[in-house]
C-alpha cells in the first residue's frame, strides 16, 4: 500500500521559544489553519510569546488609525522611521537564510515598529519589536508553504494613491496574480526594482476603477517606501505600471 500523503496537521511544531517570524505569520493569519488551530494554545501559554503578540495588536491598532487619516501629506511617525531605518540597516547586514515562511526575511522591517522583545530572530507583517543585534537558530519546523493568505476583497483606492490608506497594506500579503515569485521578481525588475528589496506589504487594488496590484517596498533610502500599483499582466518586458510614488 502506498504511503500516506502527510496532511498539514502532521507537521511538527517548534518548541519555546518561537522565532518572531512563526509568531508575526500566525498573528497574520498566513499559516494552515491546521497548524494555526494547534499553535494558538501553546504560544497563549507562553509569557514571552505573548510579548510579540501583544506588540503586533499594538502596531496592527497604530496602522489602523494611520489609514483612517485621509491626508494625502500624512508622515510615518518619528519613532517608527526611526525603527524602520535601523531594520532595515540590519537586513543589509544579515546574510540570507532558509526560512520556513517564504519571504519572511523581507517583511522583517517591520520588527522596529513598536515595543521591546528579547528574541534574536527577525520579525515579519507588522511587528512592534526593536531589532536585536543578533539571530538566533531553531530547529527547522516542517510546516507546509503559504505563499499567500487568504483571499480578502479587493482594497478600492479611489482616485490618488493616499499614503495614509497604501500604509494599512503593511504586512498584508496579497498578491494575486503575482503570486507565483518567478513573476513577481519580473514585475519588479520590469518597473526598475531591485528584486531584493525587502516586500513590506502587498493587495490585490482598484486604482480610479482599474484593478491592480499594490506593492509596498522598502526604498533605496530608509525609511521611505516604494508604493507601485502594477496591471495584473505585470511581468517580464511588460511593466504594466498604473501609479507609482514615494511614502516618508
Amino acid at each position: 500500500m502506498a504511503d500516506r500523503e502527510p496532511e498539514p496537521s502532521d507537521a511538527a511544531l517548534p518548541a519555546p521559544p518561537y522565532s518572531e517570524d512563526l509568531l508575526a505569520d500566525l498573528h497574520a493569519g498566513v499559516l494552515p489553519e491546521s497548524v494555526s488551530d494547534r499553535l494558538w494554545p501553546l504560544v497563549r501559554n507562553d509569557p514571552q510569546a505573548m510579548d510579540v503578540i501583544d506588540a503586533l495588536d499594538r502596531v496592527t491598532d497604530q496602522l489602523g488609525a494611520l489609514g483612517r487619516d485621509h491626508s494625502v501629506s500624512t508622515p510615518i511617525p518619528a519613532d517608527v522611521a526611526d525603527r524602520i531605518n535601523r531594520a532595515l540597516a540590519a537586513e543589509r547586514d544579515t546574510p540570507a537564510e532558509a526560512t520556513v515562511v517564504p519571504l519572511a526575511r523581507r517583511r522583517k522591517w517591520a520588527a522596529a515598529a513598536a515595543g521591546t522583545f528579547a528574541a534574536a530572530a527577525a520579525v515579519v507583517v507588522a511587528v512592534a519589536v526593536v531589532m536585536p543585534d543578533s539571530r538566533e537558530s531553531e530547529p527547522a519546523v516542517a510546516l507546509p508553504s503559504s505563499e499567500t493568505s487568504p483571499a480578502s476583497a479587493v482594497l478600492d483606492l479611489g482616485t490618488d494613491l493616499d499614503s495614509g490608506r497604501l500604509l494599512t497594506v503593511i504586512g498584508s500579503r496579497q498578491l494575486g496574480p503575482l503570486g507565483d515569485p518567478a513573476q513577481l521578481a519580473e514585475c519588479l525588475r520590469a518597473n526598475g526594482i531591485e528584486p531584493s528589496r525587502p516586500l513590506l506589504g502587498s493587495s490585490e487594488v482598484r486604482l480610479d476603477g482599474v484593478p491592480g496590484v499594490l506593492l509596498l517596498v522598502a526604498a533605496p533610502r530608509p525609511p521611505q517606501i516604494t508604493a507601485l500599483v502594477v496591471g495584473r499582466e505585470c511581468g517580464a518586458g511588460d511593466p504594466a505600471t498604473i501609479a507609482v510614488t514615494e511614502i516618508g
